[in-house]
């Protein structure tokens, strides 16, 4: 009784498959005749920002006039995630289309590349007449470089002697190289008051000259050079002063951050005020000295500098008559008793120096 069960059930199972392998006949039809083949290369790449276009080329053993040809592509964003770009010829993202021209091309066009289109790509190509389809997978290689960022570390406003370390941080694909520069200028190596290991930059004890220095990095990779933006280091420092004198006009210039108060003393009675500027000029007629003192709340100084040259005025009045004051009159009499006083000596010396050389008969007649 037995066996003529198991034999029931052997004839049940030959008559199913034989009635599913007529029916696949009968759907199929030619497409067992006929295959479809779909090549894409396994990788590809593209920048972000630009166009592409991935590559899929397919071919049927047996093409008819009247097939009709479906592509599909599919992003497979992960195993969870599913973005159906293509469906039947028809683009269901904006952006992305075919760019072939179905035969034998079935490659999508990207109109800008962007990160999220990183990942493997399914193109599938369906025949209608055949009813046969094929598909193949590509993986997108995207490539970046963005504008790279400093970050300061302390933040906010430095003072002089103070250190710091800016970073630069780079979002590149393939990963970048980083540059320093300072003023347009690059780090030399071995700089001991600038000091670079990679995306890091030291600057130890800083100075006035740091003061708003142009600081940026760059980073470059396969895409190209990205630049960054300028990072102005904010550092506060005690005033410097220069006093100039030109015509007449006292200029005194302050180099402070932040800004000084700056007050200009003239013979130290006038004062001439002016707040939160970097020069301050005064017109000086007669004076001794000026002195210009500058304040911010880092330190206060004050600096004096030259006595004023200017003509003294006269200070005697004009004779309105000849035009001669009394000191003028002194002076002439004795100019005219000194020549008198010249000439006598003249005289009374070469009177000596004649007696000296007579003959002794003239002397005596001379003697008196």
């Amino acid at each position: 009784m037995t066996f003529i069960v198991k034999m029931k059930s052997r004839r049940h199972l030959f008559l199913r498959s034989l009635i599913i392998s007529i029916l696949l006949v009968i759907i199929t039809g030619p497409g067992l005749c006929s295959s479809i083949n779909v090549l894409t290369p396994p990788t590809q790449q593209a920048t972000v920002g630009y166009a592409t276009s991935l590559q899929c080329f397919y071919e049927l053993e047996t093409a008819l006039d009247d097939d009709v040809i479906d592509i599909t592509w599919t992003h497979i964003v992960d195993r969870n995630s599913l973005i159906q770009i293509i469906e039947r010829n028809v683009s269901k993202v904006d952006g992305y289309s075919l760019v072939g021209e179905l035969y034998g091309d079935a490659s999508l066009g990207i109109a800008t590349v962007k990160e999220s289109d990183e990942g493997l790509f399914v193109c599938k190509v369906v025949s209608s007449v055949h009813v046969v389809s094929a598909s193949s997978t590509t993986q997108l290689e995207v490539q970046w470089n963005n504008v790279p960022k400093t970050k300061q570390k302390p933040p906010g406003t430095l003072q002089l002697g103070n250190n710091v370390n800016i970073t630069c941080v780079a979002d590149a694909l393939p990963s970048s190289t980083i540059e320093w520069s300072i003023n347009n200028r690059s780090i030399p190596v071995g700089n001991s008051h600038y000091h670079v290991q990679g995306a890091l930059l030291s600057i130890n004890n800083l100075t006035r000259a740091d003061h708003h220095a142009e600081i940026r990095c760059s980073s470059v990779n396969n895409v190209g050079l990205q630049l960054s933006k300028a990072l102005l280091l904010p550092v506060e420092y005690g005033p410097k002063i220069v006093l100039s004198l030109s015509e007449n006009i006292v200029t005194c210039t302050v180099d402070a951050f932040p800004v000084a108060t700056v007050i200009i003393y003239e013979n130290t009675t006038n004062q001439y005020k002016q707040v939160e500027d970097t020069a301050v000029e005064i017109h000086i007629e007669d004076c001794k000295h000026v002195t210009c003192n500058a304040t911010n709340y880092v330190s206060a100084i004050s600096f004096t500098s030259f006595v004023c040259e200017n003509e003294q005025k006269p200070t005697y009045k004009p004779n309105p008559q000849t035009g001669l004051n009394g000191g003028a009159v002194a002076g002439i009499v004795i100019s005219i008793i000194a020549v008198c006083l010249l000439i006598a000596g003249i005289v009374i010396w070469k009177k000596k120096n004649s007696f000296k050389y007579m003959r002794p008969t003239q002397r005596k007649d001379l003697d008196w």
